[in-house]
């Protein structure tokens, strides 16, 4: 039975339950839930490049934000239709396709341990069933982009780096370059990389023997391997004569500069944009800088630092927009495997694969630290996949501290399956009651995430059935609602007369200011919602004054 638990098919299993699991979190109830107001701008910006087809790597307006996921939710939408639902996929197939480069991402960074595999298993595991990541997956916000590329890129730097490959770590520069239109976080993501390099040239273990023969290589690994090798004098190993070997200080180095000169160039349009408005490349970071609050005396440094270091004792969820108070953000089994692996971490740091964990949970935590919010589940999302990995370690540590206590024969592969075990199915059951039992139907958070609103769209809907109706375009300019009529009412702009129609007429005014007096209506925009003689909506947009007798039905 043991030799089962060993066999590479079991795991191939395990990791698909963990992926149906996760598919599961984040598909189930999609399409249910209010549109978050940062969700449906993201979706309006997506409609316009759609509509326009117009190449745009950063929008200005909303505090500035990067394009990536409105591409891919203009390619959602183009296929399925301008749904929230649609809109939504793009992030949960992110979130889902994160969960198996996880499992490929430590398989590969932890290859020379016997129980790399259970270490990926439990590090998905985690992942794919973590509350804040099925939080973020669900919705369209682009912070979801940032484990991804956190993975992917540091599994291209670190298979270039013990290949050698060229090729590899162009790739890493490619995708290094891409998260750049991602999120505001993914800034930092090339600290990760030269903060390893650097307390790695200093302190680590250096070795010079590369990992593969030449002669087990294909042809075109050999070829670009090659290339790399050529870049500066290089010897062979007295052992084999057919291994060549290039120091690895000097091959990550090279491989930083491919990187750099890569990801140089892909982030180039964005690069230029900035150059030309400065102030878009400062705009959010100066807002929500921490020294603006010191500066200010509203909060002592110590007291902040402390603050964001809380995020790996015992974070509580604080508001219902990002949580439910009160509620320990990575629960508690999380949280104690965490410190056994961190401590493990630190420990083994002169080991390349520790170092690079530790590199990049300390970079991907500066976003908390330097921002007025110290544990914000938006900007320390990039530190998600380290932190999981950590609790593999120390879930792995555990189990094996204790098969040594048992002195008994093939414990520890059982001790192996059994962490794995209870970190599927209590960190599964545990989001999964906390999401759509506490939260999703929780009346706080249909209020804080705009609920009203898609109140007032399905009112609106239902109401355009048997009448026309005219609303201040300033409510129509609401993303939400503009986006949840955009499927149903299609837009004519700069209409001269008021459209005729022999439907009642209502006036709809979510926060009813007019005492039935009209001219406060006719000095602003207003958009009419009609229907053809086939039921089809249109949505007049004009600045003409509404008609003098007309029902009056506000929405309080």
């Amino acid at each position: 039975m043991s030799k089962i638990l060993n066999r590479q098919w079991l795991h191939q299993i395990l990791i698909l339950i963990v992926i149906l699991l996760a598919a599961w979190l984040r598909l189930w109830r999609l399409s249910e839930g209010p549109l978050w107001l940062d969700e449906a701008y993201n979706a309006m910006d997506a409609l316009w490049i759609l509509e326009t087809h117009s190449l745009q790597p950063f929008f200005v307006d909303n505090n500035g934000r990067e394009t990536m996921l409105h591409y891919l939710g203009a390619f959602s939408m183009s296929i399925l239709g301008a749904t929230p639902f649609a809109f939504r996929l793009v992030a949960v197939s992110i979130g889902i396709l994160t969960i198996p480069l996880t499992y490929r991402w430590v398989v590969t960074l932890f290859a020379t341990r016997p129980d790399h595999r259970w270490l990926a298993l439990i590090a998905a595991t985690g992942l794919g069933t973590s509350f804040w990541h099925v939080l973020t997956s669900r919705s369209g916000f682009r912070t979801i982009l940032i484990p991804f590329f956190v993975i992917l890129t540091t599994y291209l730097f670190w298979y270039g780096w013990q290949n050698r490959s060229l090729f590899y770590f162009t790739m890493a520069g490619i995708t290094l370059g891409l998260s750049q239109y991602t999120y505001l976080s993914a800034r930092v993501l090339p600290l990760v990389f030269g903060l390893f390099m650097l307390i790695w040239s200093i302190t680590g273990k250096k070795q010079s023997l590369a990992h593969t023969p030449i002669h087990t290589m294909s042809t075109s690994a050999y070829s670009i391997n090659l290339k790399l090798t050529q870049l500066w004098p290089t010897t062979f190993s007295k052992a084999s004569p057919r291994i060549k070997v290039i120091s690895e200080q000097r091959a990550g180095w090279l491989g930083l500069l491919i990187m750099a000169v890569v990801s140089g160039v892909v982030f180039l349009p964005l690069g230029l944009f900035f150059l030309g408005d400065h102030t878009a490349f400062s705009m959010r970071t100066s807002q929500s800088f921490i020294w603006n609050e010191i500066a200010r005396d509203k909060i002592p440094l110590t007291e902040h630092l402390l603050n964001a270091l809380s995020v790996f004792t015992i974070p509580y969820d604080l508001v219902w927009g990002m949580g439910i108070p009160g509620r320990v953000s990575f629960g508690w089994l999380n949280i104690g495997a965490f410190w056994i692996g961190l401590i493990v971490t630190i420990r083994n740091f002169r080991q390349p694969k520790y170092l690079l964990l530790l590199a990049s949970l300390f970079v991907l935590w500066l976003p908390g630290f330097l921002s007025d919010i110290a544990v914000h589940t938006l900007r320390l999302s990039g530190m998600l996949p380290a932190y999981y990995i950590l609790v593999s370690v120390g879930l792995i540590t555990a189990a094996s501290l204790i098969s040594k206590q048992l002195h008994q024969q093939h414990a520890a592969l059982w001790l192996r399956f059994a962490a794995f075990s209870i970190a599927l199915i209590t960190n599964g059951w545990m989001t999964t009651y906390d999401y759509f039992t506490r939260w999703v139907d929780e009346p706080a958070v249909h209020q804080d995430l705009n609920g009203p609103l898609d109140d007032l769209t399905r009112y609106l809907i239902t109401e355009s059935e048997d009448n026309d109706i005219l609303l201040p375009f300033r409510i129509y300019a609401q993303p939400t609602i503009r986006f949840l009529l955009y499927d149903e009412f299609q837009e004519k702009h700069s209409i001269s007369t008021v459209p005729a129609s022999n439907r009642p007429l209502l006036f709809v005014d979510p926060k009813p200011r007019l005492n039935k007096r009209l001219h406060h209506v006719r000095s602003s925009s207003f958009v009419w919602l009609t229907r053809d003689e086939l039921g089809r909506g249109i949505a007049y947009v004009s600045r003409q004054p509404p008609p003098p007798n007309f029902a009056l039905a506000p929405m309080g």
